[in-house]
């Protein structure tokens, strides 16, 4: 028989020290490891409710109602969690959307921003959030790597830093190259203190 409770079980389900989203516009979902552009949203720190989040990625997909009539665009939904109770406790949820190249518009970009401003004020308890702090040079480059790693699954220790250009108070362009001849194109913005959305673009290196 089992010991957790129902409120047990949902609270180990529904909490995650990292929420990772990423969109990834394909021509088809074989295409995935050919896709060379990303949209990446990283929180942390978070009880999440796992319907809500599936709920509002799944919107991602949603087209304008007035062109499509509320259809949705071709897409694929996955989801994974890892739970670690080994000595101390963490958790992360990343789910990964493959959306059609043809409906990852400008306004579908829009509703990601969207999603992470939702989500930061979720973490404030519904206050509007700013950055305590403008985002610094190391902070940029810090969430840059967590990001590039995040969608293309290398380590950080071969990441190396290229340049990096802040748009105060919350912007930044990064640049990072690995040593397998790639280069990684990141704008980011931190929105709050815990959420950080990107778009990604990785090219090979011109010799």
């Amino acid at each position: 028989m089992p010991t957790t409770s129902d409120e047990s079980w949902a609270a180990y389900r529904n909490y995650a020290d990292r929420v990772t989203v990423t969109v990834v516009p394909v021509d088809h979902p074989s295409a995935d490891h050919e896709a060379d552009d990303a949209w990446v949203l990283i929180s942390n720190g978070a009880a999440w409710d796992h319907d809500w989040l599936l709920r509002h990625v799944h919107e991602l997909a949603a087209l304008d109602p007035d062109e499509h009539g509320g259809a949705e665009a071709p897409h694929i939904l996955e989801v994974g969690e890892r739970h670690s109770s080994w000595g101390a406790d963490a958790a992360a949820v990343d789910i990964l959307l493959f959306l059609a190249q043809w409906a990852a518009t400008s306004a579908a970009w829009d509703a990601t921003k969207a999603l992470a401003t939702r989500m930061q004020r979720r973490l404030d308890d519904g206050e509007a959030s700013e950055t305590e702090q403008p985002l610094t040079e190391a902070e940029a480059e810090a969430r840059a790597r967590w990001t590039t790693t995040a969608r293309w699954k290398i380590a950080e220790d071969q990441l190396e830093l290229v340049s990096i250009e802040i748009e105060p108070p919350a912007k930044a362009a990064v640049v990072l190259i690995d040593n397998n001849g790639w280069r990684y194109e990141c704008d980011l913005v931190a929105i709050g203190n815990n959420v950080t959305t990107s778009r990604l673009k990785r090219c090979r290196q011109q010799d």
